[in-house]
């Protein structure tokens, strides 16, 4: 049984939950100077501040977090929004309370519609998937065999991006 499915029960002990996650055990609490994996968010912070933009609009596909990992997150700091997208619904669940100006999507992503398989690690891994081929690699190299050990397949139908930017009209 899910984490959300266990504490929806009550939507406030889920959201109290979420929060103490992202600020407490992730410790989010503090600014940061940079919140991408290989700060790859301060290459996208400089380009656009070269080019004289101050604020405007991202698409954030494989969202993940509001923090960790994000490429998004000084952007929003410096009062971008944008649209993020996950196909883990405890990410949108964060994305949700941590940032409310931005659209949060939980859905898959492709050229067309069709069903897909999701490899679930857990609902905070970075690593959950639709890619066959990087699940199995995943497994395969793990150095510490830790990823995937209990993971569950779960199906989901995929969403255009035209269908997801038609819908924020």
């Amino acid at each position: 049984m899910s984490l959300r499915k266990i504490l929806s029960k009550n939507q406030i002990t889920y959201k109290l939950y979420l929060l103490y996650r992202v600020y407490f055990k992730d410790k989010n609490f503090q600014k940061k100077n940079y919140y991408g994996q290989w700060k790859e968010d301060l290459d996208i912070v400089e380009f656009f501040d070269r080019k004289n933009i101050k604020n405007g609009n991202y698409l954030d596909i494989g969202c993940f977090d509001p923090f960790k990992y994000s490429n998004t997150c000084l952007l929003y700091q410096n009062g971008w929004t944008g649209i993020n997208i996950d196909l883990n619904q405890t990410s949108i669940d964060i994305f949700n309370l941590i940032r409310k100006k931005d659209i949060n999507i939980c859905s898959c992503i492709s050229d067309k519609k069709k069903k897909v398989e999701i490899y679930f690690d857990s609902p905070f891994s970075s690593i959950n998937s639709s890619n066959k081929k990087f699940f199995e690699n995943f497994v395969k190299n793990d150095p510490f065999k830790n990823a995937f050990k209990n993971y569950t397949k779960i199906y989901a139908e995929t969403k255009t991006i035209d269908e997801i930017l038609e819908k924020d009209k």
